[in-house]
């Protein structure tokens, strides 16, 4: 499994993407993709920080997205995420 992360402004928002991608021969299953620190002092995050996936079928891939809203003029800081699943061992 891989997991890629980037983002962009779009519309005064950050749009940030957790591409997962299942590079085995097997599905993997509950794939819960969370945000586990950003800058909060000056941004709010829309919605929920995790997102869960049922299951990616072999070489497929999901990319949930998560907007942050800027709460101050000046924005700093990193968003760091991790990306949990369960494979075909059931681990």
């Amino acid at each position: 499994m891989k997991a890629l992360r980037g983002g962009e402004i779009v519309g005064g928002q950050f749009e940030y993407k957790i591409k997962i991608k299942n590079d085995t021969d097997f599905v993997i299953n509950n794939v819960v993709a969370t945000t586990v620190a950003y800058p909060e002092d000056c941004m709010s995050i829309d919605g929920s920080t995790a997102k869960k996936i049922s299951r990616i079928e072999p070489e497929g891939f999901r990319s949930p997205q998560f907007v942050f809203k800027p709460t101050k003029d000046c924005v700093e800081g990193r968003v760091q995420a991790t990306v949990s699943y369960v494979d075909h061992h059931d681990e």
